[in-house]
């Protein structure tokens, strides 16, 4: 089993559109959203996340 297993396609699409900055960008997204949710979550810091926030 992948520990990043949603991450592939994106960032080759990132990169078939933009090149480098095309990949940089798609990682940024993956970044905000997830400090989105952990904001969401109540996580201040990734050990705060804790198995039963995880769907």
């Amino acid at each position: 089993m992948s520990d990043l297993p949603e991450l592939g396609r994106p960032v080759l699409w990132g990169l078939a559109v933009g090149g480098e900055a095309g990949v940089r960008r798609v990682l940024e997204l993956y970044r905000e959203d997830f400090a989105r949710a952990m904001q969401l979550a109540g996580c201040p810091a990734i050990a705060d996340i804790t198995p039963d926030l995880v769907a």
